[in-house]
């Protein structure tokens, strides 16, 4: 799919939303505006489309930051026909509006649907280095006192039951740590053609073509959407 091919063929994709971004605040017109939304518009929406449909947590997107300072940055600002370039029948102001209400809407999503993974998966992602490494800053700091008060819970309860016959104790009492299940399925769609591609372990490896969509346990295209080669759609 040519436009999937735009949105993340290149994998350093935040130093050209910083570029736009700063391009964007330092004009006075809407043009700039229009230019740098709407490629932090196509990259968050990638962004967004892949943590919502992998299963395990995705490194942070470090555009997400650019999108929130050009959202706090345009609060409050008044745009009119003039800014836009042309005359619209319900106003410059109404365009401005939707524009930048669609990229807060993603945005907020984005990191509503990173939070509830990291609220599963605490224990699990607080492991190792490597996968701490996939947390923002502030993500990191709710994991750590997220997974302190499930450990006070927990012993709060083993002090509730210890009292109780041993045969009417089914609680365990270790705290259990969550996965995610990277075997379970996910639509894919591959952005250029790859070759010797293993979906499957029993078959061949297979040449995909660009904008071909297969229905995959998300460990086979794992590799390939982190590396922006395929998005889960």
């Amino acid at each position: 799919m040519a436009e999937a091919e735009v949105l993340i063929k290149e994998k350093g994709a935040p130093e050209d939303v910083e570029a736009s971004l700063s391009m964007s605040l330092s004009s006075q017109t809407l043009a700039p505006f229009r230019n740098a939304t709407s490629e932090l518009y196509r990259l968050q929406l990638v962004h967004w489309r892949n943590e919502a449909g992998s299963p395990e947590l995705l490194a942070y997107w470090d555009g997400a930051d650019s999108v929130r300072e050009l959202l706090e940055a345009l609060e409050g600002r008044v745009v009119s026909d003039e800014d836009l370039g042309c005359s619209l029948p319900f106003g410059a102001e109404a365009l401005f509006k939707c524009e930048r209400e669609r990229l807060k809407f993603m945005l907020s999503e984005y990191l509503r649907i990173r939070l509830a993974k990291v609220e599963s998966y605490t224990a699990w992602l607080l492991e190792t280095p490597e996968r701490r490494e996939l947390l923002s800053s502030p993500e990191l700091q709710f994991a750590q006192r997220f997974h302190e008060l499930q450990r006070q819970l927990y012993s709060s309860i083993d002090e509730t039951i210890a009292g109780l016959p041993r045969e009417l104790i089914e609680h365990d009492r270790t705290l259990s740590v969550r996965h995610p299940n990277t075997q379970s399925h996910v639509f894919a769609q591959f952005c250029k053609t790859v070759h010797n591609v293993t979906l499957d372990p029993s078959l061949d490896p297979v040449t995909i073509e660009a904008g071909e969509l297969y229905i995959v346990p998300y460990e086979s295209v794992k590799q390939y959407v982190q590396d922006g080669h395929a998005v889960v759609v």
